[in-house]
């Protein structure tokens, strides 16, 4: 074995940022006889999947009962909770390798007398935001990394972001109530293969990669190491599996692409109940409106407020007016509106003084109609007549408009209407060099894969990544799930215009690309 030079595995215990207080270095804890395990990348190891949580899991001895939480001796009494960041690197050749950023999702102490040890369980951020439901405004005309970006606003994402700026075009785009992690993957879906999301080790950003980024990034589009099955370094280490690729062929595609438009200024919401509906403020599920009474008292000089859901998502709302979209019953009330698009809206009503009651509340605004709706078929007639018709089945394109429904649906054709290998290798520290491939390689890496026995010789993207430190912390595996890359992606990125060059035409002599 070749040994890195040391591992890190930190928890920011005080959540002041920082990993190097009292107790937060746990890596001389980690039990010998258990693994650090960490997976990220995709749910399977192809590019039509969509984004997987990372995940994280290590033991920790506890035969001083450091990590008890109910140890008041202990110097991290008190933080020894969930949602605290966790990070684990590996340094070797002077450099440091960031595999995981994640936070702890559970913690369980077994008090055996013999064995005497806590079981550590994380996630990474985009984990975390399966269980955040968001509500956006309603955005014209945007791509999908800025929709991404505006997604991880509503989350209060504050690290930092690389995002692809996205070849999808969207016209309308709005979320209510979706959790972000289904967000995410439905703007992926709209991208198109190969995009992704995941949280970048090294720096902790978040990133979304766009269906164009392995016809534009060095990483992709050159072949970064060739693994090989026998004889030559880097060497595969087992387990290895193949999937043929059988199973994932498609060769028919529909979409449904719906058009949208503002319709004429309207009434989009009532408190009578005859438009749109309310949010309950403390359990935030839409209500009937009549449950509000129409009559609204306001105490003196206070606020009330009300979450209105329209019917549709709309634009143009505008604050409602006295004498226009509510009447006065005593006193004096103004009207202000938290933002003036998306699907729900938080009217707050303040007293002027004295108290006040109004009634017949309304909001005016132009909802978003569907003016029509088109349905997109394409397929490979060829390998319909060798396979029967394969369906897509497991994405959502539903933000797509029709000309990037029919460009991604023509891209998932040429890529999968016949079928695409799937294979899964692991790689040890045995040697140097397969030790510094396996720190140094990531996701959407291109790598050459040669594997005599499967007569196997083919680039591939990896997918998926899981790493496992073991036997003590001496031996480190790290297993790549790999798809084979399309013939397409070796000469798409081919420059089809060559300027000043004597063989392909000067400008300064008046020919153009000869």
């Amino acid at each position: 074995m070749v040994a890195v030079t040391s591992y890190f595995v930190g928890v920011d215990w005080n959540n002041d940022g920082d990993y190097s207080d009292t107790g937060e270095n746990v890596s001389t804890d980690i039990m010998s006889d258990s693994a650090v395990a960490i997976a990220y990348g995709r749910d399977t190891a192809r590019a039509l999947s969509p984004t997987m949580a990372g995940t994280g899991a290590f033991e920790l001895r506890n035969d001083t009962l450091k990590y008890s939480p109910d140890n008041a001796g202990s110097a991290m009494y008190g933080n020894l909770v969930p949602g605290r960041p966790v990070i684990v690197q590996a340094t070797y050749g002077g450099t440091t390798y960031t595999l995981f950023h994640g936070f702890i999702d559970d913690y369980t102490v077994l008090p055996s007398k013999s064995d005497q040890k806590v079981q550590v369980s994380c996630i990474d951020q985009i984990a975390r935001f399966a269980y955040v439901q968001i509500s956006t405004y309603l955005y014209q005309g945007v791509r999908t990394g800025t929709a991404v970006g505006h997604i991880l606003d509503a989350v209060g994402w504050t690290g930092g972001r690389d995002l692809d700026p996205g070849a999808t075009y969207i016209r309308w785009w709005w979320e209510q109530g979706t959790d972000a992690l289904t967000a995410l993957n439905k703007l992926i879906g709209a991208e198109g293969p190969p995009a992704i999301c995941f949280i970048d080790g090294a720096t902790g950003n978040f990133c979304f990669r766009d269906r164009h980024h392995r016809l534009l990034r060095t990483v992709s589009n050159t072949s970064q190491a060739t693994f090989h099955g026998t004889t030559t370094e880097p060497i595969i280490s087992e387990p290895v599996t193949y999937d043929a690729g059988w199973k994932n062929i498609v060769n028919q595609v529909q979409v449904t692409c719906t058009a949208y438009d503002p319709a004429a200024t309207t009434v989009i919401w009532s408190s009578s109940g005859n438009v749109g509906a309310t949010v309950d403020p403390e359990t935030g599920t839409p209500v009937i409106a009549g449950a509000i009474t129409n009559t609204i008292t306001i105490a003196d000089s206070s606020t009330y407020t009300i979450t209105a859901v329209a019917n549709g998502p709309f634009t143009g709302a505008a604050a409602p007016l006295a004498g226009i979209d509510f009447q006065q019953v005593y006193g004096t009330t103004t009207a202000s509106i938290s933002w003036n698009s998306g699907l729900a809206v938080t009217i707050t009503l303040t007293d002027a003084g004295g108290g006040s009651a109004i009634t017949g509340l309304q909001m005016r605004g132009n909802l978003i109609n569907t003016t029509y709706q088109i349905q997109l078929t394409n397929q490979d007639n060829t390998s319909i007549a060798e396979y029967g018709v394969r369906g897509l089945s497991g994405v959502d394109m539903s933000w797509c408009g029709p000309d990037d429904a029919a460009a991604i649906s023509t891209l998932l054709l040429n890529r999968y209407a016949q079928r695409r290998p799937i294979i899964t290798f692991a790689l040890n520290n045995v040697s140097a060099t397969r030790l510094t491939q396996l720190l140094a390689r990531d996701l959407s890496d291109r790598i050459t894969v040669i594997i005599n026995n499967l007569d196997f010789n083919a680039d591939c993207f990896i997918e998926t990544i899981g790493y496992s430190i073991s036997n003590g912390q001496t031996l480190i595996t790290a297993t790549f799930g790999c798809e084979k890359a399309p013939t397409d992606s070796a000469n798409a990125q081919t420059n089809p215009f060559t300027f000043d060059a004597a063989t392909n035409g000067k400008f300064n002599t008046g020919a153009f690309g000869w």
